[in-house]
């Protein structure tokens, strides 16, 4: 299974991200306080369904994520959903 699009709206100082990866390796790189570690805490919750307050280490800011993920399987895409998780 490979993360294929993710896509994000309003989470913390996200407005929107829309990133589609390739195969293989995807690195995250940008300055300090870009948002490189809120984009995986945002695709963590959307993945395993986390609501605000189930985790401190994973509350970065307030708010649950908006948006959705398209993973492949198998070479089926699968779409995961405003309320749909893993």
């Amino acid at each position: 299974m490979r993360l294929k699009e993710v896509f994000i709206r309003r989470y913390g100082p996200i407005s929107v991200l829309h990133l589609r990866l390739a195969s293989g390796l995807q690195p995250i790189y940008g300055l300090n306080e870009s948002g490189k570690t809120l984009v995986i805490d945002a695709l963590i919750k959307r993945l395993i369904g986390l609501e605000v307050g189930s985790d401190p280490l994973l509350d970065r800011v307030e708010e649950t994520p908006e948006g959705y993920i398209v993973l492949e399987d198998k070479g089926q895409e699968i779409k995961l959903g405003e309320n749909e998780t893993l």
